[in-house]
Parts: C-alpha cells; structure tokens; sequence
C-alpha cells in the first residue's frame, strides 16, 4: 500500500505537472480528476467563506470547556488574534521576531501579562535545536512580509536584518506548557516547523499558512486526520458574528481569523481536502487540522 503521504504528494503534484505541460499520463489524470471535482470543491469553498451561522452554528466546542487551555502564537506579528483567545477564556503564549511588535503587544494587552495570561517572547521560531541565532529580515513598509528567508536581490532594499535568539517549538512546550492549539505564520517556515512541532508533542488543534504542498502532507503524515481551511481575504467580513460565551466576536482586517470548532463548516477528510486544494490552489488561506 502507498503511504498516505507519498499518495497525497503524488497526486498534488502530478496535478501541478498536468497544468504545466500535459506530458504526464498520471498528471494528465490528475487533472482531469481536478476539473471533475471543480464544481463539488468550489461549493465547499463557498461554504467555508460563506455558509449562514444560522444553518451551522460557529460555537461548536458543544459542552467542552476550553477556558485555560494554552494556545501558541508562533509569528504573532501586531496580536490582532490574542483578544480572540483571551476572549476565549484561553492563556497564549505569543512568539514574534520582531521586537517593535513585541513591544506593542505587551503594552497593548499589559493586564493579561501581569495577570500571567499572556507571555510575548521575541524570538525566531526554528526546526532545529542545534541553529541559536537566527537572522530576521523586517519589511520596512509591511510588517507581515518580515521574514527569516533571504530576500532576493531585486528585493533586498526593502529589508533590514537582525540576529535575533532561536527556539524549537520542543523547546516552547517544554518551559511554558503542552499545547492546545498552535497558530503558525512563520513566512516560509511553516512546513518545516509542523514537521518539527509534531515530533516533539500531540497537539490537538493546528494551523498554518498553506502557499505549497508540504504544509498539508506533513499535517495528513503526523496522524491529522480532519482539516478545514480559513481564507485570509475573507476573515473580516466573513467571522463577524462567532459566540464567545455571552457576546459575539468580529476579527479584524489581517487577523487570522477563528479556530477549531469556532470555524464554520464541517471537517473535511484527508483526501478530500486533497483534491480540494489541487482544484482552488494555494496562497493567503491557513488550513486547519485536527487529530
């Protein structure tokens, strides 16, 4: 039997190749099966964004309590999710590289620190233990294209770089506690780091930015088995409404948005999100997994 994971790449792919040049008897099937399902994946699109609370409530955690669960934040930029978790009654622990946006954080949200809600730590989030130091590159116009990846050399002027110190996310849940969902939007580190987060501990609930392949089939191969994507675009008009105990909950532009049980709609299989993603792409979406 084909690994789960090599079955979802293979597909992925060969579907990327039949879009490309058509010379791949598997890609060419692989698009012909994409556009098979265009219509089916595009009304679970509509109803990811679009699907009326009314007919599928967005306060779904049913009799399960959540309050004081922990939730990581790794690349939490200008915190525009933490009044959410907070909100939630969650603890979170937000991890940002670049420093200015710690700062802003904290003073923002200074009750929740003193009242050990909230913990900001400036730092490069890393796969690796053996990397300490890590170089940060910050966009000087738009914080959310901060990056650790080296900007290109038609870019570069845009950046300045900092050498900032490095954790594992092992390292996080090791100090600060085992996690109850994880938020990841690390600008070209997300695969790697779910790779190395799901080694280290079970985590519940996951999210990542998905621009490739990798992010989705290192979730499915750590025993992921339910997924649901949240599109970027969309956040703010389309979670305006989400219960949170006796109020409703609006996200702003940019947030990303809800998570878990709060996100509308219903799970998708590991193969269905496959084929969901070969038919609508990647780009500004996070997917979200459950075990």
């Amino acid at each position: 039997m084909i690994p789960l994971k090599a079955h979802l790449r293979d597909l992925l792919r060969a579907s990327m190749r039949g879009e490309r040049d058509g010379l791949s008897p598997f890609g060419r099937f692989a698009k012909r099966l994409a556009h098979h399902v265009e219509f089916h994946a595009r009304v679970l699109e509509r109803e990811a964004r679009f699907s009326a609370p009314a007919a599928e409530p967005s306060n779904g955690w049913g009799e399960e309590d959540i309050r004081g669960r922990l939730v990581y934040d790794f690349g939490a930029n200008h915190g525009r999710n933490i009044p959410y978790y907070l909100a939630r009654g969650l603890n979170v622990v937000a991890v940002e590289a670049n420093p200015l946006l710690c700062s802003v954080i904290s003073d923002k949200y200074i009750d929740y620190c003193k009242e050990d809600r909230l913990k900001v730590i400036n730092a490069c989030i890393v796969p690796d233990e053996s990397v300490h130091q890590v170089e940060f590159y910050i966009h000087s116009e738009q914080d959310s294209l901060s990056t650790f990846v080296v900007p290109g050399s038609e870019r570069a002027a845009d950046f300045r770089m900092i050498t900032l110190p490095s954790l594992t996310p092992g390292a996080l849940f090791d100090q600060y506690g085992d996690p109850f969902y994880v938020k990841i939007d690390l600008e070209g580190l997300d695969g790697p780091i779910v790779r190395s987060m799901t080694r280290s501990v079970s985590v519940p609930y996951v999210s990542a930015e998905i621009h490739t392949p990798d992010v989705f089939l290192e979730l499915a191969s750590a025993g992921y088995t339910k997924f649901k994507i949240v599109e970027g675009e969309y956040v703010n008009n389309r979670y305006f409404d989400i219960d949170l105990l006796d109020f409703k909950w609006k996200f702003e532009y940019d947030a990303a948005g809800p998570f878990g049980e709060d996100v509308p709609g219903r799970w998708l299989s590991a193969s269905e999100m496959a084929l969901y993603l070969a038919a609508n792409g990647y780009g500004w979406k996070d997917i979200h997994a459950k075990l």
